[in-house]
């Protein structure tokens, strides 16, 4: 499935070991969506004439260890993370007006390499910036597994 549409939004709850190494939990929402032309689809020896459209929720819940590569005083604090857990994957295929579905959850795991930038230093305010991939074994119609490979660009804060 090439989406047309996405929609992501991530949290998450960071414990610092240290200066250098971190535990979080992670939560997200990521929304795909495509939608076709009317064509005829060849379905189990029938053919159907439709307006496709197909959805894929993703709901990522993940245990996360960070390792920053500088110490918190650095200008530039780059990092390496790994996410691993489990994401809700709600999948729908409009035939126009009929559906068929499937909701179920599937193991995720999350490689991340980024940057923190402080505005100042020992800040708890940082610019954030990564390239994070997502991989899930999941199978359905059309999706032979979940890949992302995601952009990000954000603010954290560090609470006290």
């Amino acid at each position: 499935m090439q989406a047309k549409q996405v929609s992501v939004a991530e949290a998450g709850i960071n414990y610092s070991l240290n200066d250098q190494f971190s535990l979080s939990l992670g939560f997200g929402f990521n929304d795909f969506y495509e939608k076709s032309e009317r064509m005829v689809y060849d379905d189990k020896g029938s053919d159907i004439s439709a307006v496709q459209q197909r959805t894929l929720q993703v709901l990522p819940i993940q245990a996360v260890a960070q390792y920053n590569f500088a110490k918190a005083s650095a200008r530039v604090i780059p990092y390496g993370s790994l996410g691993i857990g489990t994401a809700n994957m709600n999948y729908e295929k409009y035939w126009g007006e009929f559906v068929e579905k499937e909701n179920k959850w599937s193991f995720l795991v999350s490689p991340e390499l980024g940057i923190n930038v402080p505005f100042g230093k020992y800040s708890p305010v940082m610019f954030n910036a990564s390239v994070q991939y997502n991989y899930a074994p999941y199978n359905m119609n059309e999706i032979s597994s979940f890949n992302t490979l995601q952009g990000n660009i954000g603010i954290k804060v560090h609470l006290h």
